[in-house]
């Protein structure tokens, strides 16, 4: 079973996106507009997106640039 500590967030603001992502906050406009990048959830009406996707789409992305740099 996986334990989740208390350091470790759930849900995750548009700034510690970009922070846990190390990218800015420009960036993580574009990739919304992406339909690769998660699609956040709302929480008391502001965009949170969810730790472990946002892992999960980390996980991808070096596989999806050799895709890309492949093609072109």
């Amino acid at each position: 079973m996986n334990h989740t500590t208390e350091h470790t967030p759930i849900l995750l603001s548009p700034t510690a996106t970009a922070e846990c992502l190390s990218i800015s906050m420009s960036t993580l406009k574009r990739l919304r507009a992406s339909d690769d990048f998660p699609k956040p959830i709302r929480f008391r009406s502001k965009p949170r997106w969810k730790y472990a996707d946002v892992l999960a789409w980390a996980d991808t992305l070096p596989t999806q640039l050799k895709e890309e740099h492949a093609g072109g």
